[in-house]
């Protein structure tokens, strides 16, 4: 099945998105709290990331 050039953009902001969310859960124990529940989300909805 081929992706269309803006599924692939998008999957790929995803990715970065992600990246950023890790980083930032590892620098703000604090704030990590609030962001894991939607992680755990992001994950479920998107388990090829």
């Amino acid at each position: 099945m081929r992706l269309h050039p803006y599924e692939v953009h998008f999957n790929f902001l995803l990715v970065v998105f992600m990246d950023y969310i890790y980083i930032y859960m590892y620098t703000a124990d604090l704030h990590s709290l609030h962001i894991r529940p939607l992680l755990c989300l992001l994950k479920n909805k998107y388990p090829r990331v």
